[in-house]
């Protein structure tokens, strides 16, 4: 009696992978990826910019110390 429940039950539990199931993970990964590397890509871009407008603050200071206020 066991037997036939569970042999009756397993058919619920059952996985099967598909080529569909497959392509469906494959998509959400690179999916991931090109969000992680939009996220990188954003973030060095505002490093640089950083820096640069850093480095333009320190020019237009040193430009400026330098010139006699007259």
């Amino acid at each position: 009696m066991g037997d036939s429940h569970t042999a009756a039950g397993a058919g619920r539990f059952e996985v099967r992978a598909t080529a569909s199931d497959h392509f469906a993970w494959v998509r959400t990964r690179l999916a991931l990826e090109r969000t992680i590397m939009a996220w990188l890509r954003t973030a060095v871009a505002l490093i640089g910019f950083g820096f640069a407008i850093v480095l333009i603050g320190i020019g237009l200071f040193a430009f400026f110390a330098v010139l006699p206020l007259a």
